[in-house]
């Protein structure tokens, strides 16, 4: 079968969706032909198959025209001609392929023209009224015009997404806001953290790994760390690692303001790290913190929160004991006190750290459930749940040629009906 896959911002960052599009790709090139669509190219695609650590050996990639930049919808009055119109916008992106799996970020998608059509989302960061105004109380005196006018984007916004065959959300967290938001269902698909991340010898380190943005709250990460070290505590240090965003023009004075806070504490800010280093970070760290979500008011602002979190699985499947904020898809990972801990402000962080610090045994025995908890997360689980979720919509196992390797068919995904997503709004 013929496979394309459209990530909207492959090529140009590394985050959380990457690793969910990069291993479905892995995975459904082991029996089909799959093209990876990307605009970017800032980023590599063999860097990012080495930092994603996937094999994308027999995928091939094309180099596509900004989608942003294709728009080809008149201005016109005439609602047929406008809502076909619509529908064949960014039409080539999926018209060519027997199977379609799109990711567009933070935008509205395309219709879907490949007669079976995957839409994978990672939250919907505008409402449904931002977008168009129904929704919204007409008041009185609304004009026939301004009710066909909504009504008409009521309709477009059904169809868009009833081209989709299957909606995948990335958690319950995700999927409760895009029917709130977008009033679209959606089948939870959780993310697949890397292969091969094993505990080793721990040491005195705390690890946070983000971004080096305002959002992801490295700075109460740093004033939580100087807060226990200025208890007493002693040989312990706090390790920060990731990606820096030079498109930002903020960068660098966000993270020299860091490096001002963390002055004269043993607080390590390290920019960029590569694959191997950060695996060796996870796997050496005793205790994992995340503040992605801090200060949000988790109803007004959800796009804030933190969607999953793959990071913290990954971290826990290094042994560490996670202690994440109490809120977003986070907390359908980690089990408070079982396998690590929520929080809610940052003088609860710095004390049931400062606990745990203390309390070896106890330490122990939760970085051995937080292992037992990650393996619900990992690749194998993801494919599993991939194959389910998408089993009526790509060929069944007796339909693949008979070359297919033996040792690849447990990841066939099976099922050959298809049937179409009709949303609510």
């Amino acid at each position: 079968m013929n496979i394309g896959i459209f990530e909207y911002n492959w090529g140009k960052i590394i985050g959380g969706s990457h690793m969910y599009t990069g291993v479905s790709a892995e995975t459904l090139s082991r029996e089909h032909d799959v093209t990876i669509l990307h605009q970017y190219d800032q980023v590599p695609n063999d860097y990012m198959a080495e930092f994603l650590e996937i094999d994308l050996s027999r995928v091939r990639f094309q180099k596509i025209r900004s989608i942003e930049g294709t728009a080809r919808v008149p201005r016109t009055h005439n609602p047929i001609t406008r809502f076909r119109s619509t529908v064949e916008e960014h039409a080539g992106l999926s018209k060519d392929f027997e199977f379609f799996l799109g990711n567009f970020g933070f935008h509205v998608p395309p219709f879907n023209h490949s007669p079976r059509g995957v839409l994978q989302m990672d939250f919907p960061f505008k409402s449904y009224e931002w977008f168009h105004d129904f929704g919204q109380s007409a008041g009185r005196g609304i004009s026939p015009t301004e009710m066909a006018k909504r009504l008409y984007n009521r309709h477009v916004w059904r169809e868009r997404f009833a081209s989709y065959h299957r909606i995948l959300a990335n958690s319950q967290f995700t999927r409760t806001w895009l029917k709130r938001r977008w009033f679209i269902d959606s089948t939870v698909v959780y993310p697949p953290s890397r292969d091969g991340i094993v505990p080793q010898a721990k040491g005195s380190t705390i690890l946070g790994v983000a971004r080096f943005v305002p959002d992801k709250k490295a700075d109460i990460l740093v004033e939580a760390f100087r807060a226990i070290c200025d208890r007493g505590l002693e040989g312990w240090r706090l390790v920060l690692a990731g990606g820096l965003d030079t498109d930002w023009e903020g960068a660098v004075p966000y993270v020299e303001e860091l490096k001002q806070r963390a002055a004269g504490y043993p607080i390590d800010l390290r920019m960029d790290v590569p694959g191997p280093e950060l695996r060796e970070l996870f796997q050496t760290a005793a205790i994992f913190w995340h503040a992605k979500g801090y200060g949000v008011d988790p109803d007004v602002n959800p796009e804030h929160m933190e969607h999953f979190g793959i990071v913290v699985v990954e971290a826990m499947a290094a042994g560490c004991v996670p202690f994440i904020f109490a809120g977003g898809g986070q907390r359908e990972i980690v089990r408070h006190g079982i396998d690590g801990f929520h929080w809610g402000d940052p003088r609860e962080l710095s004390d049931r750290t400062s606990e745990l610090i203390h309390d070896q045994r106890r330490r122990g025995e939760m970085s051995v459930a937080s292992v037992q908890r990650a393996a619900a997360y990992n690749k194998r689980a993801f494919v599993k749940s991939f194959r389910e979720a998408l089993a009526d919509l790509l060929p069944s196992r007796d339909t693949l040629p008979r070359a297919v390797d033996s040792a690849n068919a447990d990841n066939v995904v099976i099922g050959h009906s298809s049937t179409k997503l009709h949303s609510s709004i």
